[in-house]
């Protein structure tokens, strides 16, 4: 067994007993940082509560089906605009000032759009998936030699 094995398991207890104390101890405020004992009695309230497994599932499809759809219209934009160059010159610009755009400021927009529903969500999801994959399908497509091309 190595010595890393020991020691990263062995660190975090001891970040956990030390962060218990101090809170125990009041140098911390609870509402700033509560002990490591509250933070789990409220994680066995949430995940032991009857309505949790009903939210998760939903929020799972909605973010899953937000990638699926950003992730697939985002490679199908990076590869048009891989071989239509003037395409790219147009689009590309904005495609970056969108992808360094904090995402959060999206969301009133979308909830307004679209409602406090399944779609503002699934919307909000793509527009976190679609930016990073167009980029990086771009330059992926890039990258590949011209005589590897095909």
């Amino acid at each position: 067994m190595s010595r890393a094995a020991v020691l990263s398991p062995l660190s975090l207890v001891v970040l956990l007993a030390v962060w218990e104390m101090v809170c125990r101890a009041g140098l911390v405020s609870p509402i700033v940082l509560p002990p490591p004992s509250r933070v789990w009695d409220g994680l066995v309230i949430l995940f032991t509560a009857p309505w949790f497994p009903q939210h998760v599932w939903l929020t799972t499809l909605e973010t899953l089906l937000g990638f699926l759809i950003g992730g697939v219209a985002a490679i199908l934009l990076g590869i048009v605009m891989v071989n239509v160059r003037i395409f790219k010159e147009i689009i590309y610009p904005y495609v970056v000032a969108f992808q360094v755009m904090p995402k959060v400021v999206l969301a009133p927009i979308f909830i307004t759009w679209f409602g406090f529903g399944i779609e503002s969500k699934i919307v909000m999801a793509i527009a976190i998936s679609f930016f990073p994959v167009v980029i990086n399908t771009v330059v992926g497509l890039e990258s590949v030699e011209e005589n590897a091309r095909s």
